[in-house]
């Protein structure tokens, strides 16, 4: 999967609540045993760097992201927050 697409499936996870817009509590960097990326729904291969943010909900397991699906999560977040800040302050 190409970067433009994993952009637009983290875009379209955030506006329909499938990936959380909070910003995690805290972020673990760790080596992968095969689970799947809950960004782009691929494998983490065995040994790649893993993303594991834990959010701040109660009940919410951690994120396991791919690093470069983490730092796009990362910018698309904040750019749907500042977003919606903007359309308030119109508003």
């Amino acid at each position: 999967m190409d970067f433009a697409a994993i952009r637009l499936t983290i875009r379209r996870k955030l506006e329909t609540d499938r990936l959380p817009i909070e910003k995690s509590k805290r972020v673990l960097g760790r080596s992968a045993s095969g689970e799947a990326c809950d960004a782009c729904d691929t494998t983490i291969g065995v040994g790649q760097l893993t993303m594991d943010g834990l959010v701040r909900k109660p009940g919410n397991r951690a994120l396991q992201l791919h690093l470069r699906c983490f730092e796009i999560w990362t910018q698309e977040r904040l750019s749907l927050l500042r977003a919606r800040a903007q359309g308030a302050a119109t508003a």
